[in-house]
């Protein structure tokens, strides 16, 4: 019985530890939740252009949401997101916060609420990374913001719907 408590009791700590603080072998980010709120959050404007049809005037609006837990290891994890279990990811190379907002197309007419995240899979910022929404209850919005523009797709039971580029308005 004593044995089984000492284990128990040492499992525990190394869960609670986690990684620990920064050491020689972590990575070295160069930024951190603030670069990547400055990089995603705003009014983005744009339109659809996978369509033959009519170019469609879209805006995607876009709020951070700051995290309410941290990583077990340096501070990497820079949203809360739909966590499963208690235990907050280790040691990732990935940075990601959370966003909110609305995607208003002109087919659609009003304005629908996007909830997700924006990401760098990287340990250097170069103003860059990929967004992931979902888009009321059977929809996605995936894509990539490079060199000032974010490409988004619309995808329904994994397909894609529609393609849209956009740009912040300042």
């Amino acid at each position: 019985m004593l044995r089984h408590h000492a284990l128990a009791c040492l499992l525990a700590a190394l869960v609670v530890q986690g990684c620990g603080a920064k050491g020689e072998n972590e990575p070295d980010y160069d930024y951190g939740a603030p670069q990547m709120r400055t990089a995603i959050e705003g009014k983005w404007v744009g339109q659809r252009v996978d369509s033959a049809s009519e170019a469609n005037s879209t805006t995607l609006t876009l709020s951070y949401v700051p995290a309410d837990i941290h990583a077990q290891c340096g501070t990497r994890l820079l949203e809360s997101g739909n966590l499963e279990g208690t235990l907050a990811p280790r040691c990732m190379d990935t940075s990601k916060v959370r966003v909110t907002g609305t995607f208003e197309t002109k087919e659609a007419g009003a304005p629908e609420s996007v909830d997700g995240s924006f990401g760098v899979d990287s340990l250097r910022f170069y103003g860059g990374g990929f967004l992931d929404l979902g888009l009321g209850a059977d929809r996605q919005l995936g894509g990539e913001l490079e060199n000032g523009v974010l490409t988004l797709d619309v995808l329904a039971s994994g397909q894609r719907r529609g393609r849209y580029s956009l740009s912040r308005v300042p």
